[in-house]
């Protein structure tokens, strides 16, 4: 790891990014280029370490300010990618899950009708679709519970026969 300046970054983080590599930087130094880091200084910050990552095509850094400067801040860098990469797979899992509580939660209030139809066979994507959820929206407008339609064809919410043979 190595002290770089690299002309166009604004920040210890558009440094990181560019550069793409852990870095260690002497805080007072750096608040001269970047004069947002004049609070870390006065707070007693020395030496900080940045650390670039990419995490769903999102690129972002890490800092971490030390009143002390470590006595082998690369290998301390190494430990903390290390630890990103191992924590990376549960924060995945952590993000997918809020985003699909945020859907359901979109799904479940909307007061229009939501159907979620999956295949008869995944394996055949000529398999017909048959209804697999509904929330409560679809039950107030069609009438039919949700287990009445769950399993069936799609085309028993049409009362035109026609419009019906077009969608099996």
């Amino acid at each position: 790891m190595r002290d770089a300046t690299i002309e166009g970054a604004k920040s210890l983080t558009g440094q990181a990014l560019i550069e793409n590599r852990p870095m260690g930087t002497d805080v007072a130094e750096a608040a001269k280029r970047f004069p947002q880091l004049g609070e870390k200084v006065a707070r007693g910050s020395q030496t900080s370490i940045t650390i670039p990552l990419t995490q769903g095509g999102r690129r972002f850094a890490l800092h971490f300010f030390f009143e002390k400067r470590p006595g082998a801040a690369d290998d301390m860098a190494a430990r903390i990618v290390d630890l990103a990469d191992k924590f990376r797979p549960a924060l995945v899992r952590k993000l997918s899950e809020e985003r699909i509580a945020w859907l359901h939660s979109m799904v479940v209030n909307a007061d229009d009708a939501a159907i979620l139809m999956m295949p008869d066979n995944t394996a055949d994507p000529a398999s017909p679709l048959r209804i697999a959820y509904v929330n409560p929206s679809t039950t107030r407008i069609t009438g039919y519970d949700a287990k009445e339609l769950t399993g069936q064809l799609p085309a028993m919410l049409f009362a035109d026969p026609a419009e019906a043979r077009a969608l099996e």
